[in-house]
């Protein structure tokens, strides 16, 4: 299993409106191979990130993720719940992701909407590792993953934090505070 690209696609495009991050990867050995086959996978992916209990698929509801892990799904579909959690766990909550075939075997996207696009792309990345951790059999380290991830947000948010007008009075007037009234 390995990566073949990740990329930002401004909107509108094939996948949505707005821009999206892609994560294109090939699956290989794992192409034909859902969640239902994998013995112990359900109750690891489950114990790592239980808030995907929550996850919602296309009808909807509460719980349904999880049911179609038990019924037995893809990869990829699997990989976008980790990393739309992930991105939830760092405070850059978005609700739009997809998996698609591309038509090549063992070739699938994985598409996400973004609020901050270098945080959710290290989400769809640490999503991919912690998935081939637990195809592997060991453990999921969510922690690690996430406190990257958030650090890379505060350090990138800091870079681009815009001066408002109150950041500029303050400095103003800290410069004039010397001045006699």
């Amino acid at each position: 299993m390995k990566i073949v690209s990740i990329k930002m696609i401004q909107g509108p495009s094939v996948y949505h409106s707005l821009p999206v991050l892609v994560l294109k990867m090939n699956l290989e050995e794992w192409s034909d191979v859902t969640s239902s086959e994998i013995p112990g996978f359900n109750r690891a992916l489950k114990n790592a990130l239980p808030g995907l209990s929550k996850h919602t698929c296309s009808l909807g509801y509460e719980v349904e993720f999880y049911e179609r892990l038990s019924r037995g799904t893809t990869i990829p579909h699997i990989i976008q719940h980790i990393a739309l959690e992930l991105a939830k766990l760092s405070g850059i909550e978005v609700s739009f992701g997809r998996s698609r075939y591309t038509g090549a075997w063992g070739c699938y996207e994985v598409i996400t909407r973004f609020k901050h696009e270098e945080g959710m792309k290290l989400c769809l990345l640490a999503a991919f590792e912690l998935m081939v951790d637990l195809l592997s059999g060991l453990p999921a380290d969510v922690e690690e993953k996430l406190a990257e991830i958030r650090e890379s947000i505060r350090e990138t948010t800091l870079e681009r934090a815009p001066i408002n007008e109150t950041t500029q009075f303050s400095t103003h007037k800290r410069k004039n505070d010397h001045a006699s009234y």
